[in-house]
């Protein structure tokens, strides 16, 4: 089914069951679904609905900076791609960290990155330094140590939400981006 379903939705449906087998603690989202939720607001609300039991639209709109419109169609979207469930006390989303392959490269996940850089860039001019943490680091590395660097800042990343959420007493949504790229050409 994952790759054989008759439909696209029965194919995702399928790919997310085996995507869920593989590592229990992910849910790997297909090309096509990340494309409607590229935007940075829907992860950001995916954050707030797994960590904000029974929050609702308006305090999602006040604490991202959107409007009721904005929050409105980005839950519609993602109730339609199946990452989030609407009920009587409010939305409801699993415990998976939703993740993309590594290896992909496509515009969706282009603009997703170029809007969080453009929200650490606005974050360096407007939030004071005890919010926030930027720091830079030029280094020279041998092209085979790639992907064993890479691999170091996944393991760091999943290490850090998974220590951050042992606290019971989130409440600030933040951010964490780390960029690898050649400052060569």
């Amino acid at each position: 089914e994952a790759t054989h379903g008759r439909s696209r939705a029965t194919r995702e449906i399928a790919q997310k069951r085996l995507a869920k087998t593989n590592n229990s603690n992910e849910l790997k989202v297909g090309l096509e679904n990340f494309k409607v939720i590229s935007d940075w607001q829907h992860f950001a609300i995916l954050t707030l609905i797994k960590n904000k039991a029974g929050i609702k639209p308006p305090e999602m709109a006040k604490r991202l900076m959107l409007t009721q419109v904005e929050i409105t169609d980005c839950l519609e979207r993602l109730q339609r791609v199946g990452l989030v469930k609407k009920s009587a006390s409010g939305y409801t989303h699993g415990d998976e960290l939703v993740v993309t392959s590594s290896e992909t490269s496509s515009l969706a996940i282009q603009k997703y990155h170029t809007q969080i850089l453009a929200k650490a860039q606005k974050a360096l001019e407007t939030q004071s330094i005890d919010r926030r943490d930027v720091s830079a680091l030029n280094m020279m590395v041998a092209e085979e140590q790639l992907p064993e660097i890479k691999k170091r800042i996944k393991d760091f990343r999943r290490g850090l939400m998974s220590w951050v959420e042992q606290s019971t007493e989130r409440d600030r949504l933040y951010n964490l981006s780390i960029q690898l790229f050649s400052l060569e050409k």
